[in-house]
């Protein structure tokens, strides 16, 4: 049954659990399919978690179906792949078809997924090893990987000359995202992160706020993110907050989309203050479920984010992955604040009065916005120099967890 394995991403997942070869046809009897075992496990609740992230992003790139078939004309013909066939692919294998794109192949190690992915949006090829692909003459392709594999994956890509959008985290750590940026530089090829939550109207018109100067000078801002992976994160069998494959827990994971946030709107943090920890979650191999971070910022800002991966039981009203999130920023002349990814966005001005402004018509594309700026060789809004920071931020959180001390970004680099 084990003739051989695959190279890199897939041996990879072989070390912790995974076995190619055996592709979950007799997971109970192989020995090294427990990772294939757990999707079978865990099937119910993927299908519920991948339902409502496409349902998200559809939200997105299918509201206007004239506007979609307008947007299409502005995307040069590529040839797309997508490396990863789990819960969020969808959100980037939807809009690439739907945008033109010619879908070349998908990537995974889990037989059942990729040819579902086949099926359901196109690709002409399903390899078990996205080795197997970089000879395709591929334009850009989608890294949709568990956290360890973004950068040997990106880097693999972008030297066989595709642009590569790569979800979030960009890494583990820093090291890994110089690697990638090294990479993007080396070869002449665009490199973008999925923050996703930069492309939220409200959290756009939040930043665009605090940046233009409409609440005067901003001091102190707040940021929650309430969610339940608590299925996946007690599973010792899934990666999810895993150190080695996530490279930590909920900070790193849903943790960075509040931060990154936060660096969008206040530039580079000074030093950071944590508490990470594992309060409910019960499997030695997980991190942390639960962070407390302050961050001060250069521009002289101040911001609290709390986070959670085991909030099973929450008051929030839930979107996705029974998460709730707010933010909030307080400025010398009015304060702005969102809530939960819902179209409701407010703005208090120096009197105390509220405007409540509807932005759920504004058609923000992350996807179509990364096709675009590779045709048109624009600038992405998020730079590989924030998503870099935003990753250097949360290892100065983890560093400050472990010693019980402030950390200064000088001595992640």
């Amino acid at each position: 049954m084990h003739k051989k394995s695959v190279r890199c991403i897939t041996n990879s997942l072989i070390k912790y659990g995974a076995n190619s070869a055996c592709e979950g046809k007799n997971p109970l009897k192989c020995g090294k399919c427990a990772f294939t075992s757990l999707w079978i496990a865990d099937s119910i609740i993927i299908l519920i978690l991948y339902t409502g992230m496409c349902n998200y992003q559809n939200r997105w790139y299918n509201a206007n179906y004239a506007a979609t078939v307008a947007k299409k004309a502005e995307v040069m013909f590529m040839r797309a792949a997508v490396v990863g066939a789990g819960v969020i692919h969808g959100g980037h294998s939807g809009p690439f078809k739907q945008f033109g794109c010619e879908m070349v192949a998908v990537i995974d190690p889990v037989e059942a997924n990729r040819k579902r992915a086949q099926e359901e949006y196109g690709f002409q090829y399903a390899f078990a090893d996205y080795h197997d692909a970089l000879d395709l003459g591929i334009d850009v392709v989608a890294i949709c990987t568990p956290n360890a594999f973004h950068a040997d994956a990106a880097v693999d890509f972008m030297k066989a000359g595709a642009h590569v959008i790569c979800e979030k985290p960009m890494a583990r750590n820093v090291e890994e995202c110089d690697r990638m940026i090294a990479a993007a530089e080396k070869y002449g090829k665009r490199l973008f992160i999925s923050h996703s939550q930069q492309f939220n109207p409200a959290h756009r018109k939040m930043i665009d706020n605090v940046k233009n100067g409409d609440i005067g000078k901003p001091f102190m801002a707040k940021a929650e993110f309430i969610g339940n992976e608590f299925y996946r994160m007690n599973n010792p069998n899934n990666w999810k907050g895993t150190w080695e494959v996530s490279g930590g827990g909920v900070l790193i994971d849903n943790g960075v989309h509040m931060i990154n946030l936060l660096v969008a709107m206040f530039g580079k943090a000074k030093e950071v203050t944590a508490m990470c920890e594992k309060l409910v979650v019960e499997p030695a191999n997980k991190a942390e479920d639960t962070a407390e971070v302050i961050i001060l910022f250069e521009s002289g800002v101040m911001a609290q984010v709390s986070v959670t991966f085991a909030a099973t039981q929450c008051a929030w009203p839930a979107w996705y992955c029974g998460a709730a999130h707010r933010v909030e920023v307080m400025g010398t002349e009015g304060s702005v604040v969102t809530q939960n990814d819902l179209p409701n966005y407010q703005f208090v001005s120096a009197g105390n009065s509220a405007e409540q402004l509807n932005t759920d018509q504004i058609d923000i594309d992350m996807s179509f916005y990364f096709l675009k700026c590779i045709a048109e060789n624009k600038e992405s809004i998020i730079t590989t120099e924030d998503a870099r920071h935003t990753v250097a931020i949360v290892e100065a959180a983890y560093k400050s967890a472990r010693e019980g001390r402030k950390v200064a970004l000088t001595e992640i680099g």
